[in-house]
């Protein structure tokens, strides 16, 4: 992969400038006409690239900031709602999220958020299944959600660990952004 930095492409540590490759082309036969194109091409090549950028720290930390509000929001009305209208904020969280992840997946340029807001979308998935087995009285009555309450894990939550795991697994056929794999890995 080629990233370009001021006058300079990086590909593996290797650093180009304009000179080299006119002084490379000249050498196979290419005219310096030729050179000055294949420099503005490979200057045009805009596919982004993992790395301590200040925009994907935005992008991530944007992604925790809808992360914890969604689990504030929850833990706000985990009681107010009912289990029906949790599983409809799950769901249109995820469509905006995946409907996001699409639009910046196929902008080969913004590939790392794609991959956020796919994760984002995967996040949504306990809360979906936590309301549908709370609108079938499927949760255990009286037993709150949180993991202190007690030493083992709950049997309702294997529906909604076994859930983020699929919808993990499905996320990564159609986006393949690594960090998917550690909310699967969460969820197992």
């Amino acid at each position: 992969m080629i990233v370009r930095y001021e006058r300079h492409f990086v590909d593996a540590g290797m650093r180009v400038t304009r000179d080299d490759i006119v002084k490379a082309a000249i050498r196979i036969g290419l005219t310096e006409e030729q050179a000055s194109s294949l420099w503005q091409a490979l200057g045009t090549t805009t596919e982004d690239q993992p790395g301590f950028h200040a925009a994907h720290v935005a992008y991530y930390f944007g992604a925790l900031i809808v992360a914890g509000a969604m689990g504030w929001f929850v833990t706000m009305a985990f009681d107010r709602l009912a289990g029906g209208m949790l599983t409809l904020i799950a769901l249109a969280y995820a469509a905006v999220a995946l409907l996001a992840a699409r639009y910046f997946w196929n902008r080969r340029d913004l590939r790392i958020l794609g991959g956020i807001c796919a994760t984002v979308a995967v996040c949504m998935t306990p809360l979906a299944i936590f309301g549908v087995e709370k609108a079938l009285n499927l949760w255990p009555a009286g037993v709150s959600g949180a993991y202190y309450d007690h030493p083992w894990i709950r049997a309702s939550w294997v529906y909604m660990e076994i859930g983020t795991a699929i919808a993990g697994l499905v996320a990564l056929r159609f986006f393949a952004f690594p960090f998917l794999t550690a909310l699967i890995a969460y969820a197992l």
